[in-house]
């Protein structure tokens, strides 16, 4: 008789640690990057340096956005380019892919790291017209 509340009670014990396992599966941690960045004021400001330092160098805007797991970097030119000065702004920009994507991985495990997400980083050069010349991801 003993043996059978003793698996009884074991099993209800199982159940109830089974039960509390999932039911807390993703507590504590943010659902998506944009959750974590809207409540880590460093984390958001240091987004913000971000833009006003590309930003100072006075050939671009700069728009940062996050949406779900992807932190993008749009880089809209001041002016305007032709046909022929895009494509080989397009081609010097594609020479330098992986000095971009190194320059950004740091951002990227930073936010990995605090966040726990598998974080994407889209960086994205736009013509003057907001045309899109090339993007890349990390």
């Amino acid at each position: 008789m003993e043996t059978r509340k003793r698996k009884k009670h074991s099993a209800f014990l199982l159940a109830l640690v089974i039960t509390l396992s999932v039911g807390l599966t993703g507590c504590g941690g943010p659902e998506n990057l944009a959750q974590y960045v809207s409540e880590n004021e460093d984390v958001y400001n240091m987004i913000q340096e971000q833009k006003e330092q590309s930003e100072s160098i006075g050939m671009m805007e700069t728009d940062i956005s996050v949406e779900g797991n992807t932190l993008s970097y749009i880089y809209t030119y001041k002016e305007t380019y032709s046909a022929d000065q895009v494509s080989q702004i397009k081609m010097n920009l594609e020479g330098y892919e992986d000095t971009l994507e190194n320059g950004f991985e740091p951002m990227k495990e930073t936010l990995e790291e605090g966040s726990g997400l598998d974080v994407t980083v889209k960086i994205i050069y736009n013509n003057g017209d907001g045309s899109e010349i090339v993007s890349f991801e990390i």
